[in-house]
């Protein structure tokens, strides 16, 4: 049990350092400073494969502990390894599925919104570079012509 504890605290730490680098890259789009969108992507991206192998960790603990408690693999739940702890373990075991369940609903919501603005963050930088390099914003499509060259380039203004 003091394994699965530790594992947990660990999942609480990776889960909070997860929603820093959310906050981080929410407020890199929300300021509008796309230097670091990306990096902050990133970063965002590298917490949340280690928030999972974290969480891998806790299934396998989770699991361990259940089976030396004589619990049938379909019961190695967190919840129902609670639910059957020594009252010692229980307390912590609640502690640790209520911070994690609001965590988690928190969080999904922050990423859902961050999922929305990355998008429309994308989308501006590519109509800025489109702008800049030329592609589909500087050039016009006909269905029954060629692909024809649109407006001039900003690049080519500095040739």
């Amino acid at each position: 049990m003091e394994e699965l504890d530790r594992t947990l605290w660990a999942l609480r730490r990776a889960m909070a350092l997860v929603d820093y680098r959310a906050t981080v890259a929410r407020l890199m789009l929300g300021a509008d400073d796309r230097r670091f969108v990306s990096p902050a992507s990133e970063e965002l991206a590298m917490e949340v494969s280690r928030f999972r192998g974290i969480s891998d960790e806790v299934v396998a603990a989770t699991g361990r502990a259940a089976q030396a408690w004589g619990m049938r693999p379909a019961e190695r739940s967190l919840t129902t390894l609670a639910d059957r702890a020594p009252s010692r373990w229980k307390e912590p075991l609640d502690e640790h599925i209520d911070a994690l369940s609001g965590d988690i609903e928190r969080l999904h919501a922050q990423l859902a919104d961050q999922n929305a603005l990355l998008t429309i963050g994308q989308r501006q930088i590519q109509r800025t570079v489109d702008l800049l390099l030329g592609g589909e914003e500087t050039a016009e499509y006909r269905p029954t012509e060629e692909f024809s060259p649109g407006r001039a380039r900003f690049v080519d203004h500095l040739a």
